[in-house]
């Protein structure tokens, strides 16, 4: 049985002792963040190419006739932009984690967690954590689709407006439980991948198998993640609250305050993301492995 407190003590050890856990992280939110920029100048590139006349001249008799003649074209560039920034956001993560993990599984055996274990972990599993992002993604992606198909029935049989409306909200309700429990089940893969070596079906399956075997202390595990997070998280968002209280005095202070907050939650997410990738490389290499305590 997994001891959650004594993977909590010693992934903060070990994490104490190699700052250079931060890094992983530090360059996913870098990387992504330029991504999201790529994205986002892309889309307006395209949109103004092909409404740059309406909006010269202002015209919204004429934009409205160029959305109609942009057709598909417009709409293709949009989509696969956002499929190509859902790509590279998912693939940024799991190189980052790799990263974590390969570091923390050096850690624990007694090694160095050196910042070079990290980058060889990543050039070697991000492939397979990537493929197991995907594996999620269609997953829940089909759900989506499959909470739909009720109310598509229903309202091709020509039933209420509000039948309809209310069998997709008991097919979302449906699914989300075995959702959340099927992602409980899977959310050690990337570890099995990174400490074993395994594939992404080998790594899901290892899973599959530690939680049910240590289901108690995955629970305390995920009720300690989510406390921790609702008073961090939720105090941010609190704070977060307080530009509003300046945006008619001080337009200024107001904005530099949302640039700051907005910082603060960027510089929490990236520390705090890394130690629990920690805790459950600890978890479930406890057994194999003796920790790195500080």
């Amino acid at each position: 049985m997994v001891e959650v407190e004594k993977a909590l003590r010693n992934s903060l050890g070990l994490y104490r002792k190699n700052p250079a856990f931060v890094l992983p992280h530090l360059i996913e939110t870098v990387l992504t963040l330029l991504v999201f920029l790529s994205t986002a100048v892309t889309v307006v590139m395209a949109i103004g190419v092909h409404f740059s006349d309406a909006l010269l001249e202002e015209d919204p008799t004429l934009f409205i006739s160029q959305i109609a003649s942009a057709g598909m074209g417009l709409i293709t560039i949009i989509i696969l932009s956002f499929l190509f920034t859902l790509f590279l956001f998912a693939l940024i993560k799991a190189g980052a984690i790799a990263g974590v993990v390969g570091m923390a599984k050096k850690g624990f055996s007694g090694e160095k967690a050196s910042l070079g274990s990290g980058f060889v972990a990543t050039k070697k599993y991000t492939v397979d954590i990537l493929l197991f992002w995907i594996f999620i993604g269609l997953i829940y992606s089909a759900s989506m689709v499959l909470a739909f198909v009720p109310s598509v029935v229903i309202s091709a049989l020509g039933m209420p407006e509000g039948l309809v409306l209310g069998a997709t909200i008991l097919m979302f309700l449906l699914l989300f439980i075995p959702g959340v429990v099927f992602y409980v089940l899977i959310m050690f893969a990337p570890q099995f991948i990174v400490v074993e070596g395994r594939g992404m079906l080998a790594g899901v399956k290892k899973s599959i198998a530690f939680v049910k075997e240590n289901s108690g202390a995955v629970l305390i595990y995920i009720a300690i993640v989510f406390i921790f997070s609702f008073f961090v998280f939720g105090g941010l968002g609190i704070l977060s609250l307080l530009p509003d209280l300046f945006r008619n005095a001080s337009p200024f202070i107001a904005t530099a305050l949302d640039i700051l907050f907005f910082i603060l939650r960027l510089s929490v997410g990236i520390i705090i993301a890394p130690y629990f990738e920690i805790v459950k490389t600890w978890m479930i290499a406890e057994e194999k492995t003796e920790p790195v305590t500080g």
